[in-house]
């Protein structure tokens, strides 16, 4: 090493190479200001060291692993004290930043008088993932799961990104994608806030996506996501294409009555979307009690009278729709008396009203197990005019 020192000294290079260090040193002191290492320490994290030895609060926490990778490519940190806050809440100038950091997208230095976040917030405006309609008011306020999947999204599909994305389809494409998943229940908590660990551990399912890899989405969230962006989740579970919604039902002159959802309940997954909101279904007309082993197929109805028709009683599950029990579908009401899933109500026709409730259905499994082509959820109306809800394998609606 001393040979290779005089040498250079010979060669009057250890000047030159000093002047290089000095240099290298001060413009990685400035990218660091830049990328707000020390001007949003408490933003960020501020912790010198890239390592994870440092991380007091992380040993058994579900997202260790993905906090660990996070750290060790540097586009977050853990605080001064040694923790890394996994559940502290992250805002949406902080959720930019770890993004366009984790991404590695240029980003130029802060001009006088505006926020340090703003450089971020062009940078990934600049990459087509980003659009001002995508966040709510505040870059300092909470991030929410739907915001932070149109960025998601926008970075792991081509055929999205620059494109404005409506809030359930940035939701089902997300979790689709297996990006976002369901929280404890099985539901996506779309408007609940971010927290530092979900942030890592987004990002690097975004990361693996970006580089070819596949993620296994959570079925619940998927059907979830279906529901908010499609008003169903029909195809999701049963494989069958639905019905466009709203679709409307021309039962007769007397009112308008349109299905704006059709929801499929597997009454065996405690996790399935709305499960919770059973307890018991007794079918009609043998009243059977069914608590398992079927699907209940939850069609919300909006009933609107269309004209003053005098003192009559229109009773729209009574006398107007039902279902057909010879194929293992039917009518089912609620015996817990509960009032998540109000039925349709009857209501006077001699004034102008608008009601709405539910419809509800319930099919076996063993039915579907010994005939799979019966997975289109029908009514039939008091004409005897028959509606199929969906169409599987080439048939017609």
């Amino acid at each position: 090493m001393m040979g290779q020192l005089e040498w250079l000294k010979k060669k009057g290079l250890v000047s030159r190479l000093v002047f290089i260090s000095v240099m290298l040193t001060a413009m990685l002191l400035h990218t660091a200001d830049v990328y707000g290492a020390s001007s949003v320490s408490q933003l960020s994290g501020g912790i010198a060291s890239a390592g994870t030895a440092a991380l007091n609060d992380i040993g058994s926490h579900w997202a260790k692993q993905a906090i660990e990778t996070a750290v060790a490519k540097g586009y977050v940190k853990g605080y001064p004290d040694g923790t890394f806050k996994p559940n502290k809440e992250v805002s949406r100038a902080e959720f930019v930043k770890m993004v366009a950091d984790s991404l590695h997208l240029p980003v130029t230095s802060v001009t006088a008088g505006t926020k340090w976040y703003m450089p971020y917030v062009s940078a990934l405006k600049a990459a087509a993932l980003l659009q001002d309609s995508d966040m709510g008011a505040g870059w300092d306020g909470q991030m929410n799961r739907t915001e932070m999947s149109k960025l998601l999204v926008r970075g792991t599909d081509d055929e999205v990104r620059g494109k404005k994305l409506t809030d359930g389809e940035a939701l089902y494409k997300s979790a689709s994608a297996g990006l976002i998943g369901g929280i404890a229940d099985g539901t996506l908590n779309e408007k609940g806030t971010t927290t530092r660990a979900e942030a890592v551990a987004v990002i690097e399912r975004l990361s693996t996506v970006r580089v070819g890899g596949k993620l296994t989405p959570d079925k619940n969230a998927v059907q979830n996501a279906a529901i908010i962006y499609k008003g169903t989740n029909l195809e999701e579970v049963w494989g069958t294409k639905p019905v466009t919604l709203p679709f409307k039902l021309d039962i007769d002159d007397k009112a308008e009555v349109t299905m704006d959802k059709m929801i499929v309940v597997d009454l065996d997954d405690p996790k399935a979307p709305l499960r919770s909101k059973f307890k018991e279904l007794q079918r009609q007309p043998d009243t059977k009690v069914m608590r398992k082993d079927a699907y209940a197929v939850a069609m919300h109805i909006v009933v609107k009278n269309t004209k003053i028709q005098g003192k009559n009683r229109y009773n729209f599950l009574a006398d107007k729709v039902t279902t057909n029990s010879d194929r293992g579908q039917y009518v089912a009401y609620d015996v817990g008396n509960q009032t998540d899933f109000p039925v349709v109500p009857p209501f006077w026709l001699d004034t102008v009203t608008t009601v709405n409730g539910w419809h509800i259905i319930v099919v076996e499994k063993s039915v579907l197990q010994k005939h799979p082509d019966w997975k289109i959820p029908f009514l039939i109306t008091y004409t005897g005019l028959v509606y199929r809800l969906g169409t599987l394998n080439g048939e017609g609606a």
